[in-house]
């Protein structure tokens, strides 16, 4: 399975959305005349953009980084049943499969004891 990092990810995301604000602030300015709206529109696009990126960034990190956290609650109440399931294609896939080899070690070594 190929990885493509998080911080990768976000990058581009950032670099293709400045390059929509940019095409759009430039058509605001082609096809709007008044100043006060074209000012108006930009500060509308930059707050939609604003509100895009946090809910990716709730999308992408965070939302696995609560479920990595609800996990190692389980784990440090002595609850080995629980299991990491984390399809993302980057880091959190690699913690994922690190953290589904360490409660097997665990369930194991219980049952060995």
């Amino acid at each position: 399975m190929k990885f493509t990092s998080i911080k990768k990810r976000i990058l581009i995301r950032i670099f293709f959305s400045c390059v929509g604000l940019l095409v759009l602030s430039a058509l605001t300015e082609r096809y709007i005349a008044s100043t006060f709206l074209q000012y108006l529109f930009k500060i509308a696009f930059l707050l939609i953009y604003i509100k895009l990126v946090d809910a990716s960034f709730n999308k992408r990190v965070l939302k696995p980084i609560y479920f990595l956290n609800k996990i190692a609650e389980q784990l440090a109440e002595n609850n080995l049943s629980g299991k990491v399931e984390l399809n993302t294609g980057d880091e959190f896939t690699i913690l994922d499969n690190n953290i589904n080899h360490m409660i097997e070690n665990l369930r194991r070594i219980l049952q060995e004891n």
